[in-house]
């Protein structure tokens, strides 16, 4: 039976605003305006806007290369006469007319809305962990990417903070779970095994159905889709509806957007240019992550150099702090709750990622937050905060016991996972990557390393430029004598050297996990030329 019934589409009031650009200032090659670039080569003319199609931030013309574009943010590079991204993804033009020699478009801005209520609701927002948070609504509660204990992104990640001891019996009163994407720091086994059988969970319809398969893997079977930007309305209380949305990244990622009553909560979760950044307007609380200056970029990139890879991770947290500075001045909220991101490397063996990451706290966005009028709502202060309509009216820590991780616990489960996975399974590993479908013009060298990462057990090379994978075994693999003979001028494969720590590769081929739960957990170290981020891979 669904709890959660389809009731139509996502309206948008769009906001539209005419362009136009005198031909007469529009020079051969690239120009740069206000929010739009402009290629003319003769008669042909391309006309982009200046989102990088990556997190949202700014593209900017390059001063060496005028034919080319960068966002400062990550360092994607676009060549404006092809729109391709060095990655090979695409931009999509903007058609245009030309009209009393200008350049003309329309600019449409779509502002997502659902019809307000009058009713002013009760609602509890309760906190648990990192992206693990409870609504306790009138009649009915619902929770959010459940991760409560153990590790995730293969023992990468612990709770920084403890965990509440009865949050397993809050979480089985809840009457359904929204799980937004395939990371198991979202989509937790461990976490899982501790729900009832019959939960009902709700996931994103996205293309390979990579939520759905993993939950069915863990013995669920009550599970249907949210479309995207389509309206879902509670059966039993018609004040409450719901939205997912999709990450405009290319990823399978999502945030979501709920009212209930007159009060509504936007949460982006950590998705990337969540809805292509069509986002409403005044909402009573508008929730993220607390950006963190690497994740496997750069801390993991063994080419890099400390010095380098702090001012990577500066720059990294101060894009993050103007984004965010951007989303909150454009929606306007009553309230902003950053609370994704509570999680630390805590094995000892990743002491070197503990020691050198930096990150956000709620803190970092009490300028931003007062500039705008808005109120700040910090977990480190309280977990719970309590609304009627869209004053909060009471916060509070819950009056229960916590557990905190120990480094027994952390030293348990590695040992477990080594010695499940000490095997390296040719065979395996040979089907593994003969039967993939993904097709790049890439080569991937894939070493199995010790915990430090100095010795190498084996190593494969796979080229996916072929409509079937040719995969190889190396007996004396030379990455730096590689790099040094590649040609940067040729259009030969790109290359990408992984070392991955050994029970962590095989629990990775024999589970088909995403390889972003092992690079993101720095559980691998890179190289790569040319030094460019292979999205097709990653995605």
């Amino acid at each position: 039976m669904s709890i959660l019934n389809l009731v139509g589409d996502l309206k948008y009031k769009n906001r539209r605003t005419e362009i136009s650009i005198p031909l007469s200032e529009v020079r051969e090659g690239s120009n740069e305006y206000a929010n739009h670039l402009v290629y003319k080569k003769g008669d042909k003319i391309n006309v982009y806007d200046r989102v990088c199609n990556h997190s949202g931030g700014k593209l900017f013309l390059e001063s060496k290369n005028k034919n080319c574009a960068k966002c400062p943010e990550h360092g994607w590079n676009i060549f404006l006469q092809t729109g391709m991204y060095q990655n090979n993804l695409k931009k999509t033009s903007i058609a245009y007319s030309i009209r009393d020699s200008k350049i003309v478009f329309t600019q449409i801005d779509p502002i997502p809305y659902l019809d307000a209520r009058e009713k002013e609701k009760k609602i509890k927002i309760e906190y648990i962990n990192h992206a693990f948070l409870i609504f306790h609504c009138e009649s009915f509660s619902f929770a959010i990417d459940p991760w409560a204990i153990g590790s995730c992104l293969s023992t990468g990640w612990w709770p920084e903070r403890p965990r509440r001891s009865d949050w397993a019996n809050i979480l089985n009163e809840c009457d359904f779970v929204y799980i937004s994407h395939n990371h198991n720091d979202h989509l937790h086994q461990k976490t899982l095994s501790k729900v009832r059988q019959d939960m009902k969970f709700y996931v994103p319809k996205f293309k390979t159905d990579s939520v759905k398969r993993i939950l069915s893997s863990f013995g669920f079977e009550n599970i249907e889709y949210l479309e995207f930007e389509k309206v879902y309305s509670l059966s039993t209380d018609d004040d409450f509806k719901i939205i997912s949305l999709k990450s405009g990244d290319h990823r399978e990622d999502s945030g979501i957007y709920f009212r209930y009553g007159v009060f509504d909560f936007l949460a982006t979760i950590d998705a990337n240019f969540v809805n292509f950044e069509r986002l409403p307007k005044k909402v009573t609380v508008f929730a993220t992550d607390i950006v963190m200056g690497s994740g496997e970029f750069p801390l993991c990139f063994d080419a890099i150099s400390s010095e380098e890879k702090a001012k990577i991770m500066k720059k990294n947290l101060d894009a993050g702090l103007n984004l965010k500075n951007k989303q909150i001045t454009a929606i306007q909220p009553k309230h902003y709750f950053p609370y994704g991101g509570f999680a630390e490397a805590k094995a000892t063996r990743d002491q070197y990622i503990k020691q050198k990451i930096m990150k956000h706290t709620p803190k970092s966005y009490e300028d931003i937050c007062a500039k705008n009028g808005v109120h700040l709502c910090s977990i480190l202060d309280k977990t719970i905060y309590e609304f009627v309509g869209t004053k909060i009216k009471r916060t509070a820590f819950p009056q229960t016991d916590f557990i905190e991780v120990t480094d027994e616990d952390i030293a348990n489960e590695i040992s477990c996972v080594k010695e499940k996975y000490s095997e390296i399974k040719d065979d395996l590993i040979l089907d593994y990557f003969e039967n993939s479908t993904f097709v790049d013009q890439l080569s991937l060298y894939v070493s199995w390393a010790s915990d430090n990462f100095t010795t190498i057990y084996k190593t494969v090379c796979v080229d996916f430029s072929r409509s079937k994978p040719k995969v190889s075994f190396l007996t004396n693999f030379d990455w730096e004598k590689l790099k040094s003979e590649y040609d940067l001028g040729s259009s030969s494969n790109r290359y990408l050297h992984l070392k991955i720590r050994r029970e962590i590769l095989n629990q990775l081929i024999e589970q088909s996990l995403p390889w972003e739960n092992v690079s993101s957990g720095y559980q691998m170290r890179f190289d790569r030329i040319p030094n460019v981020y292979n999205q097709k891979f990653w995605t």
